[in-house]
């Protein structure tokens, strides 16, 4: 995918976010390294993209662009030409429709604020500001809305499905949970935020130094990767892709923490945009 595509696509989306949040594109890159909003995915050839006007899709060189809905849609999915996203026009709830934007349907009545869908299930969690302590936790429920079920009341920040294992934060550290929400372990007692799994790693930043670290999933061997401060994180093949809060420029290193590349300086792109939307690079 050329360069000046990602660039358009950083762009488009420093323009129209809204949310505080980061979000990145998702190219087929596994669930385990998908973080943040994902408001934008690429299925078939086609962009499919979010902001406060509505759902769109167009062909990756920007032409044959369509609106598919009204909707302000958050982290997309796409299995079997069938799009699961978070209405956050329609009180955070789940919902689903056709690729072509047909067939609209709410899923359940939870007020959601992260969904990752894998196997014929969305998993979701509720956190404490939508319902307070009571009903907050990792939620699972088929694709159809059926068969919901609680995984852990904990308070959840963020989580990732990796294979049959959860990996989620909150206040208290880093956890580990089997998809039936069984073996409950704690990996280290640190808040953190845009986890990322490969391999044996768990990349995630820490919520208050705002630095790239990885931890080996059964929770030894913590480390720090890199001085830089981010918002977020994106890691695709073997390499992590960040913008530094410093100096606003987007870098990318190992997923070991060295051979640190400044790929793309400022630019006019805005200063206090959080995030960086990574999704194809030049080798």
């Amino acid at each position: 995918m050329k360069k000046c595509v990602m660039l358009i696509l950083i762009l488009i989306f420093v323009a129209t976010a809204t949310f505080s949040y980061g979000g990145n594109l998702q190219v087929g890159i596994p669930r385990a390294s998908i973080a943040n909003g994902e408001f934008a995915i690429i299925h078939n050839e086609r962009i499919f993209y979010s902001y406060s006007r509505g759902l769109f899709s167009m062909n990756t060189d920007g032409s044959d662009r369509q609106m598919l809905s009204d909707v302000f849609a958050r982290y997309i999915h796409i299995v079997d030409d069938k799009i699961y996203f978070i209405n956050s026009n329609y009180k955070g709830h789940i919902f689903s429709m056709n690729i072509d934007g047909t067939n609209l349907q709410q899923l359940n009545n939870d007020a959601v604020w992260k969904i990752s869908v894998i196997d014929g299930w969305i998993y979701y969690n509720i956190d404490r500001f939508s319902y307070g302590a009571e009903g907050m936790g990792i939620y699972k429920m088929r694709t159809d809305g059926s068969e919901r079920q609680l995984l852990t009341n904990d308070g959840v920040s963020d989580f990732v499905v990796v294979g049959d294992i959860i990996y989620y934060s909150n206040w208290e550290g880093t956890f580990s949970i089997d998809i039936d929400g069984n073996n409950r372990q704690q990996l280290n007692n640190t808040f953190v935020w845009s986890i990322n799994v490969i391999d044996d790693w768990i990349f995630y930043l820490g919520a208050a130094s705002h630095r790239i670290y990885r931890i080996e999933t059964n929770g030894n061997n913590q480390q720090q990767l890199v001085d830089d401060r981010t918002y977020s994180i994106h890691i695709i093949g073997e390499r992590i892709y960040y913008r530094n809060i410093g100096d606003g420029i987007i870098y990318s290193i190992k997923i070991d923490g060295t051979d640190r590349r400044q790929l793309l300086a400022d630019e006019g792109i805005s200063v206090s945009f959080s995030s960086v939307f990574i999704f194809g690079h030049k080798k």
